[in-house]
């Protein structure tokens, strides 16, 4: 069977700084964390337990989500609304990078 050829690229936000710098620390302190707590001592407790630094990232995080807690409910709306607020801090060349590639 033959493949069929698209023009169509997906490009993915995944807050590893390859479009902006540091969109997790953004995220974080958009809604209060204070970010040398959360980065400087709760995680590196996590790293010096064992944890991939990401793995220690995404847990805490993950422990901030929720009724209640800092991050509240997470859902996608919230992140693409946050995504949204974020246009102005692409890295130099972007988003024109996206226009050049069509």
């Amino acid at each position: 069977m033959m493949s069929q050829v698209t023009d169509i690229v997906a490009v993915i936000f995944d807050f590893d700084d390859t479009l902006l710098p540091d969109s997790t620390t953004m995220l974080l302190k958009s809604h209060g964390i204070d970010t040398d707590d959360f980065l400087g001592k709760q995680a590196r407790e996590l790293i010096l337990q064992g944890y991939d630094p990401p793995a220690a990232y995404l847990n805490l995080m993950l422990k901030n989500v929720g009724e209640g807690k800092p991050l509240g409910l997470l859902t996608n709306q919230r992140l693409i609304d946050f995504g949204s607020s974020l246009d102005s801090s692409f890295h130099q060349g972007l988003p024109q990078f996206f226009d050049d590639t069509r």
